[in-house]
C-alpha cells in the first residue's frame, strides 16, 4: 500500500514527467496505490483560488473520481481517527491537508510518494521520491 500526496497525484494525472524516475517507476508497477480523500478538497481549494487550472473546466470532484478509475487508485476516506491523529502530530508541517495525508500514512503504516521534504521529518513516515 502506497499513498500519493496531492502533488504526486496531480503530476500523475497531468504531467508525469514531474515525478521522479523512482516514483514514476513504482507508480507504473504497483497496483496497491491510494489517495486520501482530502486530496479532492485540496484540489478544489487550489482551483477555486486560481492557483490550479483544471483541465477541460471539469470540477475537482470529477477529476478526482476520473483519476481513481483511470489510474486504478483506491481512496482512503478521512476518518475521525485520521482527523484527530493529524491534530496530534508535531507542528512540523502547517498545511492541514498534508497533515491528514501524513496521519493516514501513519494509520495505515505505508509510505507516501511526495516531493515535499517536510514529510520526512515526521517519525514513522517513509517517503518515496
Amino acid at each position: 500500500m502506497i499513498i500519493l500526496d496531492t502533488c504526486a497525484f496531480l503530476w500523475l494525472i497531468q504531467d508525469p514527467k514531474k515525478l521522479s524516475p523512482s516514483a514514476l517507476s513504482l507508480l507504473e508497477k504497483d497496483k496497491n496505490l491510494y489517495v486520501v480523500s482530502v486530496t479532492a478538497w485540496e484540489i478544489a481549494i487550489k482551483a477555486d483560488s486560481g492557483r490550479l487550472i483544471l483541465v477541460k473546466n471539469l470540477s475537482a470532484e470529477k477529476i478526482f473520481q476520473m483519476a481513481l478509475v483511470d489510474f486504478k487508485l483506491h481512496e482512503i476516506p478521512v476518518s475521525s481517527k485520521i482527523f484527530c491523529r493529524a491534530v496530534d502530530l508535531p507542528s512540523i508541517h502547517r498545511d492541514p491537508c498534508d497533515r491528514m495525508i501524513i496521519a493516514a500514512a501513519i494509520e495505515n503504516k505505508c509510505p507516501i510518494i511526495t516531493a515535499d521534504r517536510i514529510f520526512s521529518r515526521y517519525p514513522r513516515v517513509k517517503i518515496i521520491w
